[in-house]
């Protein structure tokens, strides 16, 4: 690669690093903040300020304040898209896409530049006026608070509390079919619950009073009796005392028992 092409090539590798640190199962917040916050606040901007700007030559103080400018911009607008496609919001999903975005400017980049001409290479001398150190500072900062506050927000927001109900199949031997059915209560205060089973359609059996308190559960293997060689549709709702009308939980579960022949 041409000497001239050596900021493009920092800016793939970083990227590149970016993706690799997000993919990791298991990360450090250090290093995750050192490598994200170029590819958030200067790499799109500045290889985007590239392509527009190839053919004017802009001082270091000129170049970052368009490179900020021009990265929140893209960060904001990749937002917007994210937040309507089914990926959401998320690490994973931030990375890949303004990462993509980044190659493809850099691409862009490398492919204006091989289109001009150029004899000798011109250095741009860093100097900052004392403004530039200013703004700079000033832009630093305000980057960390928003990032801090961002961090403290959402691990202070509320959580509100919820419960998970379950149903799951047991080994069937001699013709017997049964089910583990289990409550785990995730909520803030002691909850009573009430359960109902039922299969096709009728009532089989209910748990009127089950009182868990937040991070305990409760479960039961129950005994189930085919009685037919019909499929079973055995569906468990789950109710809170406080409002008894509303099915606060509800699951289902298809079984299919076997039959042993009868020889005559």
């Amino acid at each position: 690669m041409r000497l001239k092409n050596l900021d493009l090539l920092l800016v793939l590798s970083i990227v590149a690093l970016n993706v690799l640190v997000t993919l990791l199962p298991y990360k450090s917040p250090v290093i995750e903040i050192i490598v994200t916050l170029p590819l958030v606040f200067v790499l799109p901007g500045y290889v985007l300020s590239e392509a527009i700007f190839h053919k004017r030559t802009f001082d270091a103080a000129h170049r970052l304040t368009s490179s900020l400018a021009l990265s929140i911009a893209i960060v904001i607008i990749s937002g917007f898209i994210l937040n309507v496609l089914p990926t959401g919001l998320h690490a994973i999903p931030w990375s890949l896409f303004l990462g993509s975005l980044t190659m493809l400017f850099s691409l862009w980049v490398a492919i204006l530049r091989r289109r001009i001409l150029v004899y000798e290479k011109r250095f741009t001398k860093f100097h900052f006026p004392l403004y530039g150190y200013i703004l700079f500072g000033l832009a630093i900062l305000v980057a960390i608070f928003c990032v801090q506050y961002s961090t403290d927000s959402a691990v202070q927001q509320p959580h509100p509390g919820f419960t998970q109900l379950w149903i799951l199949p047991s080994k069937q031997t001699n013709n017997k079919l049964s089910i583990h059915l289990g409550i785990h209560s995730f909520e803030t205060t002691s909850v009573t619950y009430r359960v109902t089973m039922t299969i096709n359609g009728s009532l089989v059996e209910t748990w009127p009073s089950i009182i868990l308190v937040p991070e305990h559960e409760w479960n039961l293997l129950v005994p189930l009796n085919p009685g037919t060689t019909n499929n079973m549709y055995v569906a468990v709702q789950l109710y809170r005392l406080d409002k008894p009308g509303i099915v606060y939980r509800k699951v289902s579960l298809w079984l299919h028992p076997l039959v042993k022949s009868k020889v005559g």
